[in-house]
C-alpha cells in the first residue's frame, strides 16, 4: 500500500486554517484521518495465507506485508471478513476474533483470505495515499474542525462549517465504498424450532 507523508496534507489545511503551528496541524491531520477511516472504511486491505493450522493466531494487519511497506503505521479498524477457498468462515465455528487485529483459528484450512478496513495509528508520520489522492479535502476539513474547537483558536462558526464539510465527505466516501466494493451476501441459516 502506497503511503504519503503527513506534510503533503498541509497545503490544503493551510488554506482552511492559517494560525496554528505545523506540529498541531500534523496531529490534527492524523486524528482526522483516523476518524475518516473509521467512519468510511475506504482504505481496505486483503491478505491471503496459503495454510492456517488449528490453534494458530494470525495478526490481520500489524504483521502483514502491507503494514511493513507502510512503515508499521496501520492497524485494523473493522471486523475482518474471513474466507477459505471462497467460502465465508463463521466466527465461533471456524475462528475466534481475539481483537480487531487478531484471529485465532479453530481448525486447519487452506487458502484463507482475510480482508478488513485499516486506519493509521496515532502519531503516524505517513498516511495511506488513497486519503491524499481522493479524500484530501475531507481529511483536512476534519482537521480544521478539530483545530477550530481548540481553546487557543476557538471559533464556533468555522468549527461547525468544517465539521459539516467533514461529515458530508465521510458520507460521500462511505457511499462510494458501498457502491464500488463487492458485497458479501450472507446465506440464511436453516434453523429448526421445536
Amino acid at each position: 500500500m502506497r503511503t504519503v507523508p503527513v506534510d503533503d496534507f498541509l497545503p490544503t489545511l493551510r488554506q482552511m486554517v492559517s494560525t496554528p503551528l505545523p506540529i498541531q496541524m500534523k496531529d490534527a491531520i492524523v486524528k482526522s484521518a483516523i476518524r475518516f477511516c473509521r467512519k468510511t472504511g475506504v482504505v481496505f486491505t486483503e491478505r491471503t495465507i496459503f495454510q492456517v493450522y488449528r490453534g494458530q493466531t494470525i495478526k490481520t494487519v500489524s504483521a502483514s506485508a502491507v503494514n511493513r511497506q507502510a512503515g508499521g503505521t496501520l492497524k485494523a479498524s473493522s471486523e475482518s471478513r474471513v474466507s477459505s477457498n471462497g467460502v465465508e468462515l463463521v466466527v465461533g465455528r471456524d475462528f475466534e476474533s481475539l481483537g480487531m487485529d487478531e484471529l485465532y483459528f479453530l481448525r486447519d484450512m487452506d487458502d484463507v483470505t482475510i480482508g478488513c478496513a485499516v486506519e493509521p495509528v496515532p502519531g503516524a508520520k505517513e498516511l495511506p495515499a488513497k486519503l491524499h489522492d481522493d479524500w484530501v479535502y475531507g481529511v483536512c476539513a476534519g482537521a480544521a474542525s478539530f483545530l477550530y474547537s481548540q481553546p487557543s483558536m476557538m471559533n464556533g462558526d468555522m468549527h461547525g462549517y468544517y465539521e459539516r464539510e467533514f461529515i458530508e465527505q465521510t458520507r460521500h466516501a462511505a457511499r462510494w465504498r458501498l457502491e464500488t466494493q463487492p458485497q458479501i451476501s450472507r446465506p440464511t441459516r436453516k434453523r429448526s424450532f421445536f
